[in-house]
């Protein structure tokens, strides 16, 4: 048989980081892959918007089959996609 496909991870945000952060609403943007390191090759973060905040997941754990982390910091501007 052929290989099987991985399920999907759903990448989401815990209630009580929303409290801790006043989100009371999730509306993602689309989101993107960063890649940061020399040359550009190796996408190392997920990063999407919601309302006035930007949040990071961490995609070498999530392609290692760890827990996804996550960071959320709160922008002093719109976030606009480019």
């Amino acid at each position: 048989m052929g290989k099987e496909k991985p399920n999907p991870i759903r990448l989401v945000l815990k209630t009580s980081d929303m409290v801790k952060n006043g989100i009371k609403k999730l509306n993602f943007r689309p989101a993107k892959f960063n890649n940061f390191t020399v040359g550009g090759k190796d996408e190392i973060s997920i990063v999407t918007s919601t309302g006035d905040f930007l949040v990071t997941w961490n995609f070498k754990r999530i392609k290692h089959g760890l827990r996804p982390d996550y960071r959320i910091m709160k922008l002093m501007t719109t976030p606009v996609d480019n």
